[in-house]
């Protein structure tokens, strides 16, 4: 037996996630998260901010009062600013959307649905919750789960006259069948 691990794109495709989130963003007036060169741009902005006496543009005053950066080793993170140490709540890069998600859907919350995901990112990523939602209708596990769990209506028998006919039991196998049969039948 071969104990390779499963990619990403066989549970998920990853290029329909970035195609409809790009889709979502054009249709949507909503900001778009920033893009690995613009943290960058932002960590460097925030930097020289630090390094000033004071403040002279409303960006350097809005990264100051928004954001923080976190080193760690010889790599800096964009951080959101927050007065609790141990929550920190990393920026995620649009670029790395995929596999934040990925990693949080499948590992951390066994195919867990948006909400959650959103309690498993809380206080420690940034990631929109549109995201999480276009992610979700990508999983091909979660929308067979989705599809599979669908209720089968059952239909009384109606008679016209007292005491008219019998009573049968019907016990429902279809979840989980014995051999080729769904349904076992019991009269009295």
């Amino acid at each position: 037996m071969n104990n390779e691990s499963v990619s990403p794109a066989v549970i998920i495709n990853q290029s329909d996630f970035v195609e409809k989130l790009e889709q979502y963003y054009l249709e949507k007036s909503k900001k778009k998260p920033y893009t690995r060169v613009e943290i960058t741009k932002m960590i460097s902005e925030i930097v020289t901010a630090k390094n000033k006496t004071q403040t002279e543009h409303r960006r350097e005053y809005h990264l100051l009062n928004k954001y923080d950066i976190l080193t760690i080793g010889s790599k800096s993170h964009l951080i959101r600013k927050s007065d609790d140490i141990q929550n920190v709540e990393y920026i995620v890069p649009y670029e790395d959307l995929f596999e934040t998600i990925y990693d949080y859907h499948v590992n951390k919350t066994g195919h867990g649905g948006r909400t959650k995901m959103e309690k498993a990112f809380l206080d420690k990523l940034n990631v929109p919750r549109s995201a999480i939602e276009i992610f979700l209708t990508c999983c091909k596990t979660c929308n067979e789960i989705k599809s599979s769990s669908k209720k089968i209506v059952v239909k009384p028998i109606l008679s016209s006259d007292f005491a008219e006919g019998g009573q049968i039991d019907l016990i429902d196998l279809q979840s989980l069948p014995c051999g080729e049969f769904y349904i076992v039948t019991q009269s009295a």
